[in-house]
């Protein structure tokens, strides 16, 4: 159960990163189609991506292969990849931007490698009484016979962790406790069976009871167990103690027992419940933010418009939508560097969040490009709260680098707001676009507004003052 758990989370977070990726992409090539395949390519060599996603990306035609994040790609066309996708249950999407075909597909080995680790280490972190510990021996081969399977996970024998298994293995008794296990498994899936084996960190061997259970999906046999003559010792201890109490003394015990098996077991529900709240908390985070600026992204942004959209359809008033576009932001990147770069949008990122609302929303949209959503604002003093915003930004200094003086940016903004004609929220999300780019074209470092929403191209301005 705790290795189907860990595996559905890991799953689900690289599904969210996955979707993550395809929007990334997009905004890179909305931006700056010509260096499309260059950014593409950093990214995917990123360490947040290099070893859990897969990117191929094609001519439009399908045919010829421009990049692979895999230099040994075995993939010739967009055909044979799709297809070989699909055989092997690969999570994977596809779509087109512009001349190129895009496949990006999450790698279920590298998922599966990541989660079995996780396992691993936390079964060697278990601790029992009575030297009980759990191990994994993962199947090869299902006929048995020499390097049939290979000890994955042993507390007991860490040094041999990684060493081949064989069902022709014998105990000092002349069992073949390993074809024993093998046939069991098989059979019906799990086993219990008696062998001799070396106790824990002691150089005794002894009988032992063992219970085995085949993890399909891995192949891996998980099992357990307990040495006979410490149940023994145990049972002796037990009725010594017994021997010398009263009935009322037996009664008491036992019900004490009981009360405490039943907290406990209440206690480790509840514990376990809150651990993966807190799990899948963690990775909603994770899907929601942006590693880099630490705010919403824009797979956030899209859920929460489509909400605020849904209000204003029932009779709410709009919000104002700004579409923020840092100005001449590729001359931070080329001139100081992508990290540089980096630093310039964390800090834009931290001026704003400190300088809006408490009732405002700050997304970063892609790349350089942010979107801010504003209750309470009417049309005619939108334009002077973004040109507000933008006057302490242009007037705050950033810093890029200790041997560097601090450096001034700014940035063009359109604002645009939902109307009853819009059918949807992507309608005003383009009306404030083409505001910001009549910014842009009119001398950057200004905040933009179409005067009659959605009817004309006439548009009303303002700059810092």
């Amino acid at each position: 159960m705790d290795i189907d758990r860990t595996r559905d989370g890991f799953f689900r977070y690289y599904n969210d990163v996955l979707i993550s990726a395809e929007g990334v992409l997009i905004d890179y090539y909305a931006n700056d189609a010509e260096s499309f395949l260059t950014k593409s390519g950093e990214l995917f060599s990123s360490r947040a991506y290099r070893d859990i996603l897969r990117l191929l990306i094609f001519k439009n035609d399908g045919k010829e292969l421009v990049y692979s994040s895999q230099h040994d790609s075995e993939y010739i066309t967009n055909t044979e990849a799709r297809a070989d996708l699909l055989s092997k249950d690969q999570n994977s999407t596809g779509f087109v931007l512009g001349e190129y075909q895009v496949m990006i597909w999450a790698c279920n080995e590298s998922i599966d490698d990541a989660v079995k680790t996780e396992i691993a280490n936390r079964i060697h972190s278990y601790k029992f009484d009575n030297d009980v510990y759990v191990w994994v021996n993962e199947v090869i081969n299902y006929d048995g016979g020499e390097d049939y399977a290979i000890r994955r996970v042993h507390p007991n024998l860490k040094d041999t962790e990684g060493s081949y298994l064989s069902t022709n293995t014998q105990d000092m008794a002349g069992n073949f406790p390993y074809l024993e296990e093998l046939n069991g498994v098989k059979k019906n899936g799990e086993i219990y069976f008696n062998y001799f084996f070396k106790k824990k960190n002691s150089e005794i061997v002894s009988e032992k009871l063992s219970y085995a259970k085949l993890y399909e999906p891995y192949n891996w046999i998980v099992a357990t167990g307990i040495h006979l003559d410490d149940i023994e010792a145990m049972v002796s201890t037990s009725q010594t103690e017994a021997d010398r109490t009263t009935v009322f003394f037996i009664i008491t015990v036992l019900a004490a027992a009981a009360i405490a098996i039943l907290l406990s077991w209440l206690g480790f529900s509840l514990l376990d419940r809150w651990y993966y709240a807190m799990r899948s908390s963690e990775l909603r985070q994770a899907a929601y933010s942006d590693p880099l600026t630490m705010i919403s992204n824009r797979r956030s942004g899209n859920s929460f418009m489509t909400e605020i959209f849904r209000e204003y359809k029932k009779g709410s008033e709009s919000p104002a939508l700004f579409m923020i576009d840092l100005d001449k932001f590729k001359h931070v990147n080329d001139t100081w560097g992508h990290e540089a770069g980096d630093m310039v949008l964390k800090q834009f990122a931290a001026i704003v969040q400190t300088n809006i609302r408490s009732s405002d929303y700050f997304f970063r949209w892609g790349g350089e490009e942010f979107l801010l959503i504003c209750s309470g604002l009417r049309p005619d003093n939108a334009v002077a709260f973004g040109a507000k915003i933008l006057s302490i930004v242009s007037e705050t200094d950033i810093e890029v680098d200790k041997a560097t003086d601090p450096i001034h940016i700014s940035f063009s903004a359109g604002v645009s707001f939902f109307t009853r004609e819009d059918s949807s929220y992507d309608e005003a999300i383009r009306r404030a676009d083409k505001a910001m780019f009549h910014a842009k074209k009119n001398g950057r470092a200004m905040v933009c507004r179409q005067i009659n929403e959605g009817k004309d191209d006439e548009y009303y301005c303002e700059k810092p003052q």
